[in-house]
């Protein structure tokens, strides 16, 4: 627990990427009285910003909350590995399945030193595959209880119903073949949860009257984001640049040792599980990640705690191996471990010799850097009650300078696709948000086009001056005082 503390700690400081910044300002936002998807667009479920926003309630509004947030999420992770590998094996299993996740819940490749959707998809995930490995429960309550946990996930990704599917394929292997009365008997067990949980978003939204903004925000722009599925993973496993991401080079050890415990596991001493059920698993986990159809280094964190686990089962497996001598056991899987320590270790000596911006720098370059100063740049020039409107998609602007949006549309990513449907309806409604409430600050993202040829470029002539650029960023500032004055 020190060690992911500390990891927190480290990198406290370091310049957030968008998705971290949109989730935390949306949160902020919403704690205000905004209402999601009406008042604030976005595109994401409901989970993350709730989760957010409970972390700004109890901590605050800045990088602290978010830190915290992450060190209790790992920390539940951490017993939730401990106790599935101790479930299926034993204590010593246990032990090594939390040093290998210990050591590569904070991973740099991965992007995994922050709370991401996917922190919550591992945890939830683990829940439910403890329900389903823990002992002495009857059947339909462990796949109840699984069903429940991925439900809660989908609530921050929906992809994450392909990973209670494979569960529920697993589950199927177990009953006969021609049993079909059980098994959708199991299916319902496993998959009412996911209803019941959506039917009480949908019903939400329906009271509160933006029934409509839900489903445009998270649907419809969603499948123009994402794409089919089916279609996502087929081009997921005939590509090495998804499936043998750069971002795994952080994990390269234990992910080996994982995938060779799946291949060669079944031929070796039996877990309380059957090895088929770790495949499954793990094969519904890459199915999440490929349904997505993109290759960002943090959607493959996913796989953290799967490969710890399969690690871990990797070397009870050799060290039960019994047509090994005890010699040859003990220094193959003593040797292995030290292999695995030690790159994994090295990892943790980088980690924690980079400082705060290096590691921004080291995962996403110089952008989110950049993007911090100017938030805080333009906090120097406003008030705590002035608003400003960023063209971009960099959220950061507002959450370092921790000023409102003009606009809920506060990010540009839906007004630059054209073949989404609200896209015009969009534009005007930027136009009517900013002509309504000038904003006392403009900031314009040049490497997004020139704003001399933009739908707003009336609207900024007429009322702003530009008074600075600060790298790819022409900061723009109102022609009038609050009051309404010239300048």
């Amino acid at each position: 627990m020190g060690f992911i503390y500390f990891s927190a700690i480290h990198s406290m400081q370091e310049p957030l990427e968008r998705d971290l910044t949109t989730y935390a300002y949306i949160a902020h936002s919403m704690l205000e009285g905004q209402q999601l998807y009406s008042d604030l667009w976005d595109h994401k479920p409901p989970g993350i910003y709730l989760a957010f926003a409970a972390a700004e309630w109890i901590w605050g509004y800045g990088q602290h909350s978010l830190a915290y947030l992450w060190i209790v999420m790992v920390i539940l992770s951490t017993f939730l590995v401990f106790r599935i590998a101790e479930q299926v094996a034993d204590l010593r299993t246990a032990l090594a399945s939390v040093v290998i996740w210990t050591l590569t819940s904070n991973s740099m490749y991965l992007q995994a030193n922050h709370p991401n959707t996917e922190l919550f998809l591992n945890v939830f995930t683990l829940l439910a595959i403890l329900a389903l490995v823990y002992s002495g429960q009857r059947l339909a309550l462990k796949l109840q209880l699984a069903g429940w946990a991925m439900a809660l996930a989908t609530v921050f990704k929906p992809i994450a119903v392909f990973v209670l599917a494979a569960m529920l394929l697993y589950q199927w292997t177990r009953s006969p073949l021609g049993d079909w009365q059980r098994k959708l008997r199991e299916a319902l067990l496993m998959f009412y949860p996911v209803f019941a949980v959506w039917m009480i978003i949908v019903t939400y939204y329906l009271i509160s009257g933006i029934y409509n903004d839900f489903i445009d925000n998270v649907f419809a722009y969603n499948r123009l984001y994402a794409g089919n599925s089916l279609v996502n993973f087929w081009k997921f496993i005939n590509n090495p640049k998804y499936l043998f991401h750069k971002s795994l080079l952080g994990i390269w050890v234990p992910l080996l040792l994982s995938y060779t415990w799946l291949l060669l596991g079944s031929r070796g001493p039996a877990t309380s599980m059957p090895h088929r059920f770790f495949v499954i698993i793990t094969l519904g986990i890459l199915f999440e990640v490929g349904s997505i159809g993109r290759s960002h280094s943090h959607y493959y964190q996913t796989l953290i705690p799967i490969v710890a686990l399969n690690a871990s089962l990797f070397f009870r497996w050799l060290w039960l191996q019994e047509n090994l001598k005890r010699g040859w056991r003990w220094v193959l899987t003593s040797g292995l471990a030290l292999v695995c320590l030690l790159t994994l270790g090295f990892q943790e000596f980088i980690f924690f010799r980079t400082d705060a911006v290096e590691i921004s720098k080291n995962k996403y370059g110089d952008e989110f850097v950049s993007v911090r100063d100017l938030g805080l740049a333009v906090a120097e020039i406003t008030g705590p009650d002035d608003q400003i409107y960023y063209w971009g998609s960099e959220s950061g602007v507002y959450y370092y300078s921790q000023r409102q949006a003009a606009s809920g549309i506060f990010n540009n990513l839906s007004l630059v696709n054209e073949s989404y449907p609200a896209v015009h309806d969009l534009r005007l409604r930027l136009v009517e948000d900013l002509e309504a409430n000038p904003p006392r600050v403009l900031i314009w993202n040049t490497l997004e086009g020139n704003p001399k040829r933009h739908h707003l470029s009336a609207f900024i002539e007429q009322q702003y001056r530009q008074i600075a650029q600060q790298d790819q960023y022409a900061i723009y500032q109102r022609l009038s005082d609050p009051d309404g004055t010239h300048e």
